[in-house]
């Protein structure tokens, strides 16, 4: 079991590194903790699902991709088999909506031209459901977005290199937090990097 495995940390610390064992105990708790809950977001062994079954995102769009579970009807459950909480379909309760700035600019919301935020969107499936506007639908769209909004490529054609997880440290270090924050909100770096980020480690 993957989290008696990481309990087993403590004893591989207490033998292997006593000093830090002694000194860092509750500072070791504290990431094996951290880590039992990222294995548990990432990894459903009885659905053989891990990060390396789905390793990027080029499934998001036009395909299902991440909505074949996480449509709001997909439950996760406990280790007991008992239903813990509904996988939502809301993007934005891990992401923000990609938005391109420049530098190192952190932007957390669209731009709009003018008027207040639709009833639609304070619902984030539209995030899925607007591939289906009419042509109608989008020309409402354009009198807040304008007409180059969706065809700036900041939503549809992103994608992780496959290597990202031990890269995406470069390319922190070359552009800045907005390289992340495009996509991604701060609480996904703070789930790996608890003690926070350095921008030039």
């Amino acid at each position: 079991d993957a989290y008696e495995a990481l309990d087993g940390l403590m004893d591989y610390y207490q033998v292997g590194f006593p000093d830090v064992y002694e000194n860092q105990r509750h500072e070791l708790r504290v990431a094996i903790n951290v880590l039992k809950e990222l294995y548990g977001e990432t990894n459903f062994p009885a659905m053989k699902l891990n990060w390396q079954t789905n390793p990027d995102n080029e499934t998001h769009s036009p395909f299902l991709g991440c909505f074949r579970c996480h449509d709001g009807k997909h439950a996760m459950v406990d280790p007991g088999g008992n239903e813990a909480e509904v996988i939502s379909v809301k993007c934005n309760l891990c992401h923000t909506v990609p938005i391109v700035g420049r530098g190192n600019d952190m932007l957390v919301e669209a731009p709009v031209i003018v008027g207040a935020v639709p009833e639609s969107h304070s619902d984030f499936r539209y995030t899925i459901e607007h591939r289906t506007t009419t042509e109608a639908e989008r020309e409402e769209c354009y009198q807040c977005h304008g007409q180059g909004f969706c065809k700036n490529e900041a939503c549809h054609n992103l994608a992780h290199p496959p290597d990202m997880l031990y890269t995406h440290s470069d390319e922190y270090r070359r552009t800045g937090d907005q390289v992340c924050y495009t996509c991604h909100q701060d609480i996904l770096c703070s789930r790996c990097h608890p003690g926070g980020v350095v921008a030039n480690p």
